[in-house]
C-alpha cells in the first residue's frame, strides 16, 4: 500500500497551490497557439486543416502517447523529479515555438511540449489523492483544474493584447516569455521535490521489471473487470469535445461571426476567466455536497449539468454576436466544461486502486486527447475547409455543431455510470 506523504496541512496546501500554478502555466502554453490562431496562420501561411493538425494531432498524439508511460513511471518511481523534468521540457519547447518559421517548425516543438506536459496530470493526481481525504476529492481536483481553466483564459487575454506588452506584443514574444517563466517554475519544482514525493509500492524480491509488470497487470485487470471505470474513462473523454472546439474559437469568431482577431481573443479570454475560476471552484464543492447530502453519485451530477447546458451551447453557435443569447451561450460553453470537471475526475479516480492512480489518469488523458481532441480538432478543421470549398454558409459553425453533438452520448454514459455505482452501493 502507498504511504500517505508526511507533512503539515500547510505543506499540503502549498503543494496544491504549486500544482495549480503549474496547471495554469501548462494550459496557457497550450492554448496560446489557439489564442493567436489567426495571426499564426497568416504569418506561416497555414490552412484550417494544417492549423487543426498542429493544435490537434501534433500535440495530442505525443501528449497522449507519452501519458501512459509517464503514468507508469510516476506509479513506479514517484512523481517529484519526473514532474520537475517535465516542466523544464515543455517550457523550453514553448520558447522554441515562438521561433517557428514554417508549418514543420511549429509542429516539432508543439509535439515535444506534449511530451513534457504529459507528466503533469498523472503526477498531480497521484500526489493529491495521497495528500487529501477522498470525501473532498471533487473540491481538491476542482481547485487543481481551476488552474488549467485559468490558463486558457490567460492565453486568450494574451492573444487579445490584454496582458504584458498589449497589442504591440507579437505571438512570438508571448511564447518566448512564457517559456522563460516556465523554466523558472521548473526550478521551483526541483527545490520542492521533497514535498512532492509519494512512496511507490514495494514489490518484494521482484526487482524493477517485476514491479513494473505488476503495475501493468493490475491496470489491465482493473480496466477489464471494472465497468464503472470503463464508463468513467469514456465519459471524461467525450466531454473533451468542448476542448477540441476551443482550439478553433478565435478562428470561428473571426471567420463566421465577423469579429477582429484581437477582439475575439480578448472577449473569450475575459468570459473564460470570469466563468471558469468560480465554476471550477464551486463545481467541485457542489459535487461533493450533492453526493453527501442526497446520497447520489457525482456521475449523476455531471449528467444533470451537461443536460442543462446543451441547449445554450447550440444557441451560442447559432446566435448573432450582438445578441444577449450569444454572450450567455459563450458563458455556458465554458461553464459546461469547467463546472463538472472536478466531479468527472473524482468519479474516475475513485475507481482506481491507489497503486495505479497515475496510470489510470494517464489512460483517461490518452482516450480524451487522441480519440476526441486530436481526431476531433483535425475533423473540425478538415470539414470546415471542405464545406467552405463547397460554398456552405458559416462552415466553421456547422463543423463545431457537429462536434458538440458528442455531448449527447456523454450524458448517456454518465447516467449509465450513475446506475452502475448505485447498483454497487445497493449490492
Amino acid at each position: 500500500m502507498t504511504e500517505r506523504p508526511a507533512g503539515t496541512p500547510a505543506i499540503s496546501l502549498y503543494v496544491l497551490a504549486l500544482l495549480t500554478l503549474l496547471h495554469t502555466l501548462s494550459l496557457t502554453d497550450r492554448f496560446l497557439i489557439a489564442a493567436f490562431g489567426t495571426q499564426i496562420s497568416l504569418d506561416l501561411g497555414l490552412t484550417n486543416q494544417q492549423f487543426g493538425l498542429v493544435t490537434g494531432l501534433a500535440f495530442t498524439v505525443f501528449y497522449a502517447s507519452a501519458g501512459p508511460v509517464a503514468g507508469l513511471l510516476v506509479d513506479r518511481f514517484g512523481p517529484g523529479r519526473l514532474l520537475g523534468s517535465g516542466v523544464l521540457i515543455w517550457s523550453a519547447m514553448t520558447g522554441l515555438t515562438g521561433m517557428a518559421k514554417s508549418f514543420l517548425g511549429l509542429w516539432l516543438p508543439r509535439s515535444l511540449v506534449g511530451v513534457g506536459e504529459a507528466i503533469l496530470i498523472p503526477a498531480a493526481s497521484k500526489i493529491l489523492s495521497a495528500r487529501f481525504d477522498g470525501r473532498r476529492s471533487a473540491t481538491v481536483f476542482g481547485l487543481f483544474f481551476m488552474g488549467g481553466h485559468l490558463g486558457v483564459g490567460l492565453a486568450y487575454q494574451l492573444g487579445g493584447g490584454q496582458l504584458f506588452g498589449g497589442e504591440t506584443q507579437t505571438w512570438r514574444d508571448a511564447f518566448l516569455q512564457l517559456g522563460a517563466l516556465g523554466c523558472a517554475l521548473g526550478l521551483l519544482v526541483w527545490l520542492s521535490v521533497r514535498w512532492l514525493g509519494v512512496s511507490p509500492p514495494q514489490a518484494a524480491d521482484s526487482g524493477a521489471l517485476g514491479a513494473t509488470r505488476t503495475l501493468i497487470q493490475t491496470f489491465v485487470t482493473t480496466c477489464r473487470e471494472n465497468r464503472r471505470l470503463q464508463l468513467a474513462l469514456l465519459g471524461l473523454a467525450l466531454v473533451h469535445v468542448l476542448y477540441a472546439g476551443m482550439q478553433f474559437l478565435q478562428i470561428w469568431l473571426v471567420q463566421d461571426k465577423g469579429l477582429e482577431p484581437s477582439e475575439a481573443s480578448a472577449l473569450y479570454g475575459q468570459v473564460h476567466l470570469l466563468t471558469a475560476i468560480p465554476a471550477s471552484l464551486l463545481g467541485g464543492i457542489a459535487a461533493d455536497q450533492f453526493a453527501q447530502r442526497f446520497g447520489q453519485s457525482r456521475a449523476l451530477f455531471v449528467a444533470i449539468v451537461l443536460l442543462l447546458c446543451v441547449p445554450f451551447i447550440v444557441a451560442f453557435r447559432l446566435s448573432s454576436p450582438d445578441s444577449s443569447l450569444f454572450l450567455v451561450g459563450m458563458v455556458v460553453s465554458v461553464f459546461a466544461f469547467t463546472f463538472p470537471y472536478g466531479a468527472m475526475v473524482a468519479s474516475l479516480i475513485a475507481e482506481a486502486p491507489q497503486a495505479i492512480k497515475a496510470l489510470v489518469m494517464a489512460a483517461a488523458l490518452f482516450c480524451a486527447n487522441v480519440g476526441v481532441i486530436g481526431v476531433g480538432a483535425f475533423m473540425i478543421g478538415a470539414s470546415a475547409d471542405w464545406m467552405a470549398a463547397s460554398n456552405v454558409a458559416a462552415p466553421m459553425t456547422s463543423a463545431l455543431l457537429g462536434a458538440d453533438a458528442l455531448l449527447i452520448p456523454a450524458i448517456v454514459v454518465y447516467l449509465l455510470l450513475h446506475r452502475a455505482i448505485s447498483a454497487r452501493v445497493e449490492g
